[in-house]
């Protein structure tokens, strides 16, 4: 196993080289599809085969899981005054988190740790610092006449809550809509940048919560694969064409996405998509040394 391992690793040169070689021949959409188990069997290199020979052996796996370090800010409320779309005007709002609201994040948190190191075969565990934020949020980043949570709104307020260079990502919480006439428009639900536009190198999450958020983790497990797509080609130079895009999912019929999967209608929601890519795309070994930290 050891030896596999190292013959696996030994060459990133010879795996860029199999890379470029099977996109040009198949392209991309086939690539992805020759990376999963019992898919196109005769577009799969020996490289391939190797990675699936590990990944068999995952749950004899006796090393200890690879940490991934999370630090969260939940603002308690946003005090902001934004454009109004359309009308020109200015709009106040002031809304804030309940407590059962913040229960039902916690809990969320949880469900998104235990899913991590469920679906990554115990190979990838968070670990992760949750805080408070009682000052206000003042500011959100507009796009086009809608607004989202960035890193420069939040910066001023958790620079030193957070270990620069040691943390993979930050995720921060927002409520956006207190259900009685007080909203800020925004632009997504849930957003994700890589360490190159997060703050000090760590990947960044922010969930505008505009009206509940569910207590599975779904929704922060996928804001979070973006971040590790992100972070396997930049920070450990795995090929980028090996993960496909947790945006990738598909209903059975529909055209496009990551082609060896697609959701069946009796599937409630997305976490069988993400289990493919965790357990089928990413291998043990890639888990053993995913990073987003600098």
């Amino acid at each position: 196993m050891k030896k596999l391992i190292r013959t696996v690793t030994a060459s990133w040169l010879i795996k860029v080289f199999i890379v470029s070689s099977l996109i040009a021949q198949f392209g991309s959409t086939s690539f992805a599809c020759g990376l999963c188990s019992g898919k196109q069997e005769n577009l799969k290199p020996q490289y391939y085969m190797e990675l699936e020979k590990i990944h068999e052996h995952a749950v004899k796996n006796t090393r200890e899981a690879n940490v991934w370090t999370v630090y969260t800010a939940i603002f308690r409320t946003l005090d902001f005054t934004f454009q109004s779309p359309g009308s020109g005007g200015q709009t106040h709002v002031n809304i804030s988190f309940s407590d059962s609201e913040m229960a039902m994040i916690r809990q969320a948190l949880e469900s998104y740790k235990e899913l991590v190191f469920s679906y990554s075969g115990g190979m990838m565990k968070i670990n992760m610092k949750i805080e408070i934020i009682e000052e206000p949020l003042k500011s959100m980043s507009p796009v086009k006449d809608k607004y989202w949570l960035s890193p420069e709104d939040a910066k001023n307020m958790i620079t030193g809550h957070y270990a620069p260079g040691h943390t993979d990502n930050i995720l921060a919480y927002v409520k956006t809509n207190d259900g009685q006439g007080q909203e800020v428009p925004t632009f997504l639900w849930g957003g994700a940048l890589g360490g190159d536009y997060g703050l000090d190198g760590a990947g960044w999450i922010s969930i505008q919560d505009g009206g509940g958020i569910p207590t599975n983790g779904e929704l922060e497990l996928h804001e979070w694969l973006h971040v590790v797509d992100w972070a396997l080609y930049h920070r450990t130079n795995f090929p980028d064409e090996l993960v496909c895009s947790p945006d990738d999912g598909r209903y059975e019929g529909q055209d496009g996405g990551d082609p060896c999967y697609r959701r069946k209608p009796s599937e409630p929601n997305w976490l069988g998509f993400y289990y493919h890519i965790m357990s089928g795309h990413i291998t043990p070994e890639m888990w053993r040394v995913a990073r987003c930290r600098p």
